[in-house]
């Protein structure tokens, strides 16, 4: 009801979900029967604003025509919000091309960057990575980076955490920072893979690991582990498969 306080069980909800207050104290906000909240402390409903993660808003200015509810959450529609700087530049990569300036032939051509972290203002790095068959990346974590995967070619097993999940074309798998994770193409031809990883910044391991494999495909595991060190990650255990990666003149 309008004016009764809400109790504390409700300032623990509307804490959850990220509703603020226009003096900073929950219990100021008072419970509407649509719904919503209303802020007595301010002139209009403008503090019932949810804070999404990892998007800061240093300020709103409501129409003042009030709170409804939207997914559960009371809010109010900004005319203006100032916020943190984010890509605002449309990053196209036609089929075959590559945004990343990689010191080597190799990289771009069967590793290709389809977004940099440029592009997306250090959010994410994407890349299309052609996958010889019977290899992949050894067993290793990621201490910094968040790493999804879509097949898009080929049949590909990815374990994350000592489970195996067998995936065709079209299939995608999540691992998460912190979990062990190795993946292979067990096709008889070449597979293709998107990685997207997040945050972005990754295109200089791969610059890197590219010009050592360059040189040659056996790579020394104490230089490979030295590689993984210097990007924040560590290396576990061996590939699925023990041959080293042949890449096709054509990829």
């Amino acid at each position: 009801m309008l004016g009764q306080r809400p109790n504390v069980h409700f300032y623990s909800a509307a804490k959850s979900r990220g509703l603020s207050s226009s003096n900073g104290d929950l219990s100021t906000l008072e419970p509407i029967p649509d719904g919503s909240f209303r802020d007595p402390s301010s002139a209009t409903f403008s503090s019932c604003v949810p804070r999404s993660p990892g998007h800061k808003l240093s300020r709103w200015i409501s129409t003042g025509v009030g709170c409804s509810p939207l997914f559960g959450v009371s809010c109010i529609t900004p005319l203006l919000a100032a916020e943190e700087p984010m890509a605002r530049t449309t990053a196209i990569a036609r089929p075959g091309e590559n945004r990343c300036a990689y010191s080597t032939d190799l990289a771009a051509r069967v590793n290709p960057c389809k977004v940099t972290n440029e592009d997306s203002a250090g959010g994410f790095s994407i890349f299309e990575s052609v996958i010889p068959s019977h290899s992949g990346p050894p067993l290793h974590l990621h201490h910094r980076e968040d790493e999804w995967f879509y097949v898009l070619a080929g049949d590909f097993v990815f374990e994350v955490d000592g489970k195996q999940t067998p995936l065709p074309a079209g299939g995608s798998i999540l691992a998460p920072r912190r979990l062990s994770h190795r993946w292979a193409n067990t096709s008889e031809d070449e597979g293709r893979v998107i990685i997207m990883l997040q945050p972005g910044g990754f295109e200089g391991f791969f610059d890197e690991l590219f010009k050592v494999i360059a040189k040659s495909p056996l790579v020394d595991r104490a230089e490979l582990g030295g590689l993984f060190a210097k990007y924040d990650m560590e290396l576990l255990g061996p590939a699925i498969y023990a041959t080293p990666p042949t890449f096709s003149p054509k990829s």
